[in-house]
């Protein structure tokens, strides 16, 4: 167990490791659950329950995180969150410009379609800077629990920062005017969930390479 416990912490000195073909596919997989996260929690909460709209983006956080630093900490590859959130970004700018430009009309500019794509981009570098700057080599657990409270701070602010400029005032449309207006008070309650799933993500991934490395040595000797 004590080789073990040495092997991981050699292993975890140089952190970050390389893109290749299986994790490019498992990059692509994280990709997949963010984005029908973001879709199945956009339908329910703006179509289907009561039109809350992108005030979904407080209940979502929590599997938001947790998906990404599960990835991000078992991968180890530079820059997996903004791989997830960019492509995010960009497959929702036709989407954006249909729906909110030419059918809701709620845009105040076709522009705000592509406004969004980098507002998704600001998404994935939060978490990827944070957690670079953080060194998780020397303490993971720590660099992912700060990193999701930076990281949940930051794509709140975004959120917010997009929602008062890319839309038209006086709309009294729901996840517009209510995201600014009593969806304030459910800042705190997002953070935590932003970091609460940051540590799980982190947590299964951990405890994953753990396993992985108990079996390859119990295979040795």
């Amino acid at each position: 167990m004590k080789e073990i416990i040495i092997l991981h912490q050699t292993e975890n000195l140089s952190w970050y490791k390389p893109w290749s073909k299986q994790t490019l596919g498992l990059n692509v997989i994280g990709f997949m659950i963010i984005a029908v996260l973001t879709a199945v929690f956009t339908v329910f909460f703006d179509i289907i329950m009561i039109e809350i709209g992108y005030i979904y983006l407080y209940f979502v956080m929590i599997f938001l995180m947790m998906a990404t630093y599960f990835f991000c900490v078992y991968l180890k590859n530079r820059g997996s969150a903004l791989f997830f959130f960019g492509l995010c970004g960009l497959i929702g700018i036709p989407i954006e410009f249909i729906i909110e430009w030419q059918i809701e009309n709620t845009l105040k500019s076709p522009w705000g379609a592509l406004y969004w794509a980098l507002i998704y981009v600001g998404y994935g570098l939060s978490i990827d800077i944070s957690l670079w700057l953080l060194k998780p080599a020397k303490n993971e657990r720590k660099a992912v629990l700060i990193s999701s409270f930076i990281s949940s701070v930051s794509i709140i602010l975004l959120s917010i920062l997009a929602v008062s400029t890319f839309y038209k005032t006086g709309l009294l449309v729901p996840g517009v005017d209510d995201f600014l207006t009593y969806g304030y008070f459910m800042i705190p309650y997002g953070i935590i969930q932003g970091v609460m799933g940051g540590f799980l993500g982190w947590y299964i991934a951990n405890n994953i390479l753990k396993k992985r490395i108990q079996k390859e040595n119990s295979i040795k000797i």
